[in-house]
């Protein structure tokens, strides 16, 4: 890692120059709030209340990390307390999800045979290397509904606390797993369809 990288950028009064991190960091925040929503205005808000609230807090940045990495920090909040609004409003629905599970996992929560999924062909780590494959993969988050698409990048990708999460949507452990296995489903089957099943 370079020094540019260790230091933080510091205005001349020594603080954090917030106007040099708007610049560097803007892109970069909003394409992760991205990710979770797929409102472009909703991004736009969260990166703008992640400056507001470097802004206000500033003074407890104490360099241990990257801006970046502490702005990231400031924005994963921001995102679950948006979820968290969100989720009150328009509750996950799990009507008979249950039923569709049954189709595809065993007892002990095992792909069944008849309807597992495919061979991935490649080795992952081969796969995941491959820049169309992560674009494919993006386009199949976004085909998720909404709050699945959010439990799932909650818990696989920023990898949140379980509590945290049933905390978050109001659910039982239960039903977030109900919900994760139905988002890898879907992703499964959409990425066979739109990547995998075109190889080879």
């Amino acid at each position: 890692m370079s020094t540019a990288e260790k230091k933080p950028e510091r205005s001349a009064t020594g603080g954090l120059d917030l106007n040099r991190l708007v610049d560097s960091e803007s892109d970069y925040l909003y394409r992760y709030a991205l990710r979770h929503f797929r409102s472009e205005e909703i991004a736009r808000e969260l990166v703008q209340e992640v400056f507001l609230a470097a802004l206000e807090s500033q003074h407890r940045f104490q360099g241990n990390s990257t801006p970046r990495t502490w702005l990231t920090s400031i924005l994963k909040f921001k995102i679950i307390d948006r979820i968290r609004r969100k989720s009150k409003e328009s509750p996950i629905a799990l009507k008979n999800e249950d039923d569709d599970l049954t189709k595809f996992f065993d007892q002990h929560e095992h792909w069944r045979i008849e309807t597992g999924p495919l061979p991935w062909g490649a080795p992952a780590e081969e796969v995941l290397t491959q820049k169309q494959f992560l674009g494919k993969l993006d386009e199949c988050l976004a085909k998720l509904p909404e709050r699945f698409k959010s439990v799932f990048l909650l818990r696989e990708i920023e990898e949140i606390d379980v509590e945290e999460i049933c905390k978050t949507f109001e659910i039982t452990a239960t039903n977030l797993r109900v919900i994760l296995h139905r988002a890898r489903l879907l992703l499964r089957d959409c990425l066979h369809g739109n990547w995998l099943g075109q190889e080879g």
